[in-house]
């Protein structure tokens, strides 16, 4: 792509017109940041996106840069992204301070129109989206709540991940075998998928900013839609995280059976073990991305996990202290007179034979990988998966 010959030249904050006429081109951040993605992605000649492998922090999760600057809390309108484009008093509004650090897209695509119109100074933008994974019943609520007393906003529930699923199929089924698929020169057939994808969930992330009035969203769908969503999402976000939350089947479906009396067990078991085995295949392709945990140390050790979350997510020592107070004085699922230390064991369950059976038929193979009991919460076994739930030492 190449810029028109007569087109306004940009140089610093001075603006020098082509045309004969004075033109004033005021664009926003945000639809700068879009178009320029469409720009960048068309530029590479090819439908790969940039590689994102991310750079662990921890074993069983990682960061995407940490070596990033810092980024400011969700705010609206939105503030520039780093800290020395806040504005000051006297300023008129206007960004103060160095040359903008490198920018942190994943495509760099601001780099490249900095590059090419001689632009020394430009904000970028990145909203942060992280994900609340996990069956329901499973601490998914206490997390979101806990998230919620930090710089991070969402819904109560999102779903609206399935949208974005539809979506991707579409284009895919399309892109494959759409009238005009298969003839050269057609926009079909030339069709970038990917950056055409990566340009939908950009347009997604601002909706979400603009409903949410903030930077840093959370979404908390507890259905299998976003974990089977995941790899995508973390492919096509520009700032994506995942957390998941496990719990025993037992404990899981007795509370499920109690939530929801209008659905019987056998339907339980299936939403647990569905959800619990996607988990365990598509966590292999987040490339380490993630941060899992058990309803066993949510409960038992609210600050260990909130210290490990605060580490993946990058917050300060206020905002995990924020989290860390709301679990243990919120603890999930709890009321005055039970005991979350204290789990279920499956021959004292008040269910039929022919329940226990659908149970230990549905959920005994995935429990198993989990390293879940029948009696006890844990129990060691040669098919449990290494490290897939952490045993709350």
């Amino acid at each position: 792509w190449r810029a028109p010959s007569r087109a306004i030249s940009v140089s610093g904050s001075r603006m020098v017109p082509g045309w004969r006429s004075r033109v004033i081109v005021v664009s926003s951040v945000i639809g700068v940041s879009f178009h320029l993605e469409v720009l960048a992605g068309f530029d590479t000649r090819h439908d790969t996106p940039p590689s994102q492998a991310p750079s662990p922090i921890f074993s069983h999760s990682s960061a995407s840069d940490a070596a990033r600057p810092s980024r400011q809390g969700s705010t609206w309108p939105p503030q520039w992204p780093h800290s020395e484009y806040r504005t000051s008093p006297g300023s008129g509004g206007k960004p103060n301070g160095p040359a903008l650090p490198q920018c942190r897209c994943k495509s760099h695509a601001t780099v490249i129109l900095l590059n090419q119109y001689n632009i020394s100074r430009m904000p970028c933008m990145v909203i942060s989206v992280t994900y609340i994974l996990g069956s329901t019943r499973s601490g998914t609520s206490a997390l979101r709540n806990a998230l919620a007393e930090t710089r991070y906003v969402g819904f109560g529930e999102g779903h609206l991940v399935p949208i974005l699923e539809d979506i991707f199929s579409v284009v895919k089924r399309h892109r494959e075998e759409g009238l005009g698929a298969n003839v050269p020169g057609n926009g079909l057939h030339n069709l970038k998928q990917n950056v055409f994808l990566r340009c939908i969930v950009h347009g997604y992330e601002r909706y979400l900013q603009t409903e949410l009035r903030g930077t840093w969203i959370m979404d908390k769908t507890p259905t299998i839609d976003p974990i089977r969503l995941s790899p995508s999402l973390n492919e096509f976000h520009e700032d994506a995280k995942f957390i998941h939350c496990a719990r025993r089947h037992v404990d899981n479906v007795q509370s499920k059976l109690k939530k929801f009396p209008d659905r019987n067990l056998e339907q339980h078991c299936q939403e647990w073990a569905q959800c619990n085995l996607k988990w365990l295949e598509v966590r292999q392709k987040l490339n380490g991305n993630f941060f899992d945990f058990d309803f066993f140390e949510l409960s038992n050790s609210p600050d260990k996990i909130s210290e490990g979350i605060g580490q993946y997510l990058e917050l300060d020592g206020v905002e995990v202290e924020k989290m860390a107070q709301y679990l243990r004085s919120q603890r999930p699922q709890s009321h005055a007179k039970r005991d979350l230390t204290k789990y279920l064991k499956l021959s004292e369950m008040p269910w039929s034979d022919r329940e226990k059976e659908a149970f230990v038929r549905i959920c005994g193979p995935v429990g198993k990988r989990l390293g879940y009991g029948f009696e006890d919460y844990w129990e060691q076994n040669d098919e449990a998966d290494v490290n897939v739930a952490r045993q709350g030492s």
